[in-house]
C-alpha cells in the first residue's frame, strides 16, 4: 500500500527532468520561453497497490440440427445429458486448479496482463466443445419415407388436362361445336368431350411420387434420423477491483480511466498471477508499483503545481494554464471571425501562438471534431477541452470567412472550364464517334456520366486551389520555406460544383439537340416525350 513515509526514488531526478522536458515542449511557441520553465520543487515516492481482474464464466450455446446421424464433438443420449455435460465442464473450470491457471493465463498473456479490464467479454477457446445426440425423425418415425406432399398419400392428383372437370375442349372442332359449318360429329355440338387423360374421373396418377403415395422424407433426407448438436463457446465477463483509497487520487483517476494502457505501455509495473486472494475466484491478482508525487513548475513568474505519475513521467492534475495564456489571442480570433477590425492583422497576431497556428492549419483541411482531437492529443496538459473546442471552432469559422470569396471565384472558373469541356464533347463530333462503338444506343447514357463527373471534379479542384491561395496569403507566415499549403476542404462547394456541372451538361445537351448536333439517344427520347406532353 502507499506510504507517505516512503523515501524518494533513486531515479527521481530523471523522472522530474523528463516531466520538465514535456512541459517545455507543450509551452514552446505558446508564450513562455523554454529557459523560463524550471522545476521549483519535487517530492516523488514509490507506491504499491493490490488489484485483481476477476472473471465470471458465461456459457454461450448455439444449437443446430442436421439430417442423418452426424457426429460432432461428444456423443450424448439426449439434450438433457448435453446440458449436464456443459454444466459439469463449467463447474470443473471453476474448481479445478489447472483449469483456473489456464483461464488466468488467457489474461496474463495479453500485453496489459488483463489489468483494469472491466465489463469486457474474454473468449476462452480451450473450453469450447460440441455435444451431439440422435433421435428418430418425428416426421417419418424412422421409416425414411413420408406421405407425398402433393397427393397426401392418396396417389392421385387433379388432372392437369381437364383441371378436374372430367371434360376437355373438343380437339376436332377446337371447342367451337362446328366443323366446316356443320355440327361436329365428335362432340355433337357440345364443344367438350370426355377427358382422355383421366377418362372423365378428374384425377390422374400423382407425378411427384409416381402414384406410390410416399416419397423420401424431406425432414431427415430419407435417412430416418436427425442429429442435434449444441456448440458451446465459453467466454468470461471481467470485473476489476482495487481500493482507490490506498493510492493518491491522481493515480486512482488515471488507473480508473486507462488502466490497461498503463500496463501495456509499461507506465506502471504489474506483476500478475492466478487469482488466489479470493476463494473460488477466477482471474488474475496483481501487485502494482508506480512512482507518484507532487512536482511544482515555475512558468516565468507563475508557480504551477502538478503531479507526476508512472515510469514515463506522465503529468496529471496540471491546471489549464494555456487557457489563460491564450485568452487575449482567442478574443482577437473572435473579432476576426465576426469581421471586426483588421481581420488579417488579428489572425496574424493570434497565430503567433503555436497552438492556434496548428489549429488553423488543421481546420483548413479537416473538420472541427478532428481538429479538437488533434489539439487534445498534442496538448495533453494545460489545455481544457472547452478551450480546444472554442479555438477549433473559431479557426474553422475564420478560415471559411477568408476563403469564401476565393472559393466563389474558383467555383466560377471551374464551371467555365466544365462548360468548355461539355461544348467540345457534345457540339463537336467527339461524342458521336465514341457512341458509334456501342453495341446498342440504349446504353449510350453511360457516355454522359463522364462529363458530369469530370466537370464537377474540375470545379472542386478549382475551388480548392483558389482557397489554398487565400490560406497561404493569410497563414503563409506559419509555414517553413518550401512547405506546401495543405489543400483546404471544398466544404459546401462540393454540392454546388456537381449541381453546376449537371446544369451545364443539360444545357449543352439541349443546345446540341436544338442545333441538330450529336445529342444523346436517351435525351432525344425524353425531350420528344416532354414536347408531346406539353403539346408543343
Amino acid at each position: 500500500m502507499s506510504n507517505p513515509d516512503l523515501p524518494s526514488l533513486p531515479n527521481e531526478s530523471a523522472l522530474a527532468n523528463a516531466a520538465l522536458t514535456h512541459v517545455r515542449a507543450i509551452f514552446k511557441g505558446n508564450g513562455i520561453k523554454s529557459d523560463k520553465i524550471t522545476i521549483l520543487s519535487q517530492k516523488i515516492a514509490q507506491h504499491t497497490m493490490n488489484a485483481g481482474t476477476y472473471l465470471e464464466l458465461k456459457p454461450v450455446m448455439a444449437e443446430r440440427s442436421a439430417p442423418g446421424k452426424v457426429v460432432a464433438g461428444n456423443l450424448v443420449n439426449s439434450r438433457d445429458e448435453a446440458m449436464r455435460a456443459i454444466n459439469h465442464s463449467m463447474i470443473t473450470a471453476m474448481r479445478d486448479p489447472a483449469a483456473q491457471a489456464q483461464i488466468a493465463n488467457v489474461l496474463l498473456a495479453r500485453p496489459d496482463q488483463g489489468f483494469g479490464l472491466s465489463r469486457q467479454a474474454v473468449p476462452l477457446d480451450f473450453l469450447k466443445g460440441e455435444y451431439t445426440w440422435h433421435e428418430a425423425c418425428h416426421t417419418c418415425h424412422g421409416s425414411t419415407q413420408a406421405p407425398c406432399q402433393r397427393c397426401q398419400g392418396r396417389r392421385l392428383e387433379t388432372c392437369i388436362k381437364c383441371t378436374g372437370r372430367g371434360l376437355m375442349p373438343c380437339p376436332m372442332c377446337r371447342a367451337t361445336g362446328l366443323l366446316q359449318g356443320n355440327k361436329c360429329n365428335r362432340c355433337h355440338g357440345q364443344r367438350y368431350v370426355p377427358c382422355d387423360g383421366c377418362q372423365r374421373s378428374g384425377m390422374m396418377g400423382c407425378r411427384m411420387c409416381n402414384a406410390t403415395g410416399v416419397m423420401k422424407c424431406q425432414t431427415c433426407a430419407g435417412q430416418g434420423w436427425k442429429s442435434h448438436t449444441i456448440a458451446l463457446t465459453a467466454q468470461a465477463m471481467t470485473y476489476f477491483e482495487y481500493d482507490p483509497k490506498t493510492i493518491p487520487k491522481g493515480a486512482a483517476d488515471a488507473i480508473e480511466t486507462q488502466a490497461p494502457l498503463l500496463a501495456a505501455e509499461k507506465k506502471i509495473k504489474v506483476k500478475g498471477r492466478t487469482a488466489d486472494d479470493k476463494e473460488n475466484a477466477l482471474g488474475a491478482s496483481y501487485e502494482v508499483e508506480f512512482p507518484y508525487g507532487e512536482i511544482v513548475f515555475l512558468l516565468g513568474k507563475r508557480e504551477v503545481k502538478a503531479s507526476l505519475f508512472g515510469y514515463q513521467s506522465d503529468i496529471v492534475e496540471f491546471p489549464p494554464v494555456l487557457d489563460k495564456i491564450l485568452g487575449p489571442a482567442v478574443r482577437e480570433l473572435e473579432e476576426a471571425a465576426n469581421d471586426i477590425g483588421d481581420v488579417a492583422g488579428k489572425i496574424k497576431n493570434a497565430t503567433r501562438f503555436r497552438l492556434i497556428a496548428q489549429a488553423f492549419l488543421a481546420a483548413s483541411r479537416t473538420n472541427i471534431r478532428k481538429t479538437v482531437a488533434y489539439l487534445m492529443k498534442t496538448y495533453d496538459i494545460g489545455l481544457s477541452i472547452g478551450m480546444a473546442e472554442k479555438i477549433a471552432g473559431l479557426a474553422d469559422q475564420t478560415t471559411a470567412r477568408i476563403t469564401r470569396k476565393p472559393r466563389m471565384i474558383g467555383l466560377f472558373l471551374g464551371l467555365c472550364a466544365a462548360a468548355i469541356l461539355n461544348a467540345a464533347y457534345y457540339l463537336l463530333p467527339l461524342r458521336a464517334i465514341i457512341a458509334s462503338y456501342l453495341p446498342t444506343p440504349k446504353i449510350d447514357f453511360v457516355l454522359d456520366i463522364l462529363p458530369l463527373f469530370l466537370g464537377g471534379t474540375i470545379a472542386i479542384a478549382a475551388v480548392k486551389l483558389t482557397a489554398s491561395g487565400a490560406v497561404r496569403k493569410a497563414l503563409g507566415h506559419l509555414m517553413r520555406a518550401g512547405q506546401k499549403v495543405p489543400m483546404p476542404r471544398a466544404q459546401t462547394m462540393v454540392v454546388a460544383a456537381y449541381a453546376g456541372a449537371a446544369i451545364i451538361t443539360l444545357i449543352t445537351m439541349e443546345v446540341s439537340a436544338y442545333t441538330n448536333a450529336s445529342s444523346p439517344y436517351w435525351y432525344e427520347i425524353l425531350r420528344n416525350a416532354v414536347i408531346r406532353a406539353l403539346g408543343m
